[in-house]
């Protein structure tokens, strides 16, 4: 009875209990032994081995099963300085985030501040975390999937949406015109990025919608001045996005750069390309037309690009 002993009282008790259980069962079955005490005794005795055995297991395993929480380190408040104030971010964008992330403050006390209604700010913040969050998680499909040209696109119009938030929203919280836009504070680095990613999308087979509205983004971003945008090579890509993805909202995008090209009334009198593809039964897939891309009709900076769409 030493393991009983070692036991203790409660798992004798426990111990006894089982065994006069299991003699129930056995006894009547088997039939009553010789000596009844001595089978009491010893199916006592191997029920507290097996007891303790399992707490021996459980106290052994048990601390395998328990994770400790990671120790969160406090963050560093220049690191998230320095986080706040990237050069990609607009100035009032910079100061609202500081104010928020690094000084506690709420949304309501900064737009305050700024003399901008609540909702204004809430946008502004929250704008610059899903812009953030976007350009990571495709900068992330990029690298799972280098050779889908899609993927390589859709980083690039990322890139270059991102490289001009600092100037699509004006002091008030409203939407600025591209052509009233201050170019000056576009992100030039992040601009070549996307121009490099687009010259590898669109070489790497057919361009998808991505690849073109991104070749897109690209040519008006490269424009050193509004005027200076290349209209006719725009017109060229919403024709090839357009017989791809036939929307209402490409059309009108083409409708502007066919306006800008051969005047405000050309688009009223022409039929659309995806009426034309249509209509004579034309595959709907993305091809371009290899006499409106030569590189000599384009200027320096998006020549690249449309090399790469003559290649295609």
């Amino acid at each position: 009875m030493t393991p009983i002993v070692e036991g203790g009282v409660d798992l004798a008790e426990e111990s006894v209990q089982d065994a006069y259980v299991v003699a129930l069962t056995a006894w009547e079955r088997d039939g009553i032994p010789e000596r009844p005490g001595a089978w009491l005794t010893t199916a006592a005795r191997n029920k507290a081995l097996s007891t303790l055995a399992r707490r021996q297991t459980l106290e052994a395993k048990l601390p395998l099963l328990v994770v400790e929480p990671p120790t969160e380190k406090p963050a560093d408040p220049l690191s998230l300085v320095f986080t706040c104030c990237h050069p990609a971010l607009s100035p009032e964008a910079r100061i609202a985030l500081t104010l928020r992330l690094v000084c506690g403050l709420t949304t309501p006390e900064i737009a305050q501040a700024f003399l901008v209604p609540e909702a204004t700010m809430a946008a502004r913040l929250t704008r610059v975390d899903l812009t953030d969050r976007a350009v990571d998680l495709a900068r992330l499909l990029h690298a799972l999937l280098p050779d889908e040209s899609e993927a390589t696109g859709l980083l690039a119009l990322l890139l270059v949406h991102k490289a001009r938030e600092g100037s699509r929203v004006g002091p008030e919280g409203r939407l600025v015109r591209l052509a009233d836009q201050d170019r000056s504070v576009w992100d030039r680095v992040a601009i070549a990025e996307a121009d490099r990613l687009v010259v590898t999308a669109l070489r790497s087979r057919p361009p998808g919608r991505f690849s073109l509205q991104a070749a897109i983004a690209a040519l008006h971003a490269q424009a050193p001045t509004y005027d200076a945008t290349d209209w006719p090579q725009i017109r060229t890509l919403y024709d090839a996005l357009l017989r791809g993805w036939p929307t209402p909202v490409v059309a009108l995008n083409r409708a502007v750069a066919v306006s800008m090209v051969d005047g405000p009334a050309a688009e009223m009198i022409g039929t659309p390309v995806s009426a034309r593809s249509r209509r004579s039964g034309a595959s709907t897939s993305v091809t371009m037309p290899a006499t409106s891309l030569s590189p000599s009709t384009v200027n320096g900076d998006a020549a690249p690009i449309f090399s790469a769409l003559a290649s295609t």
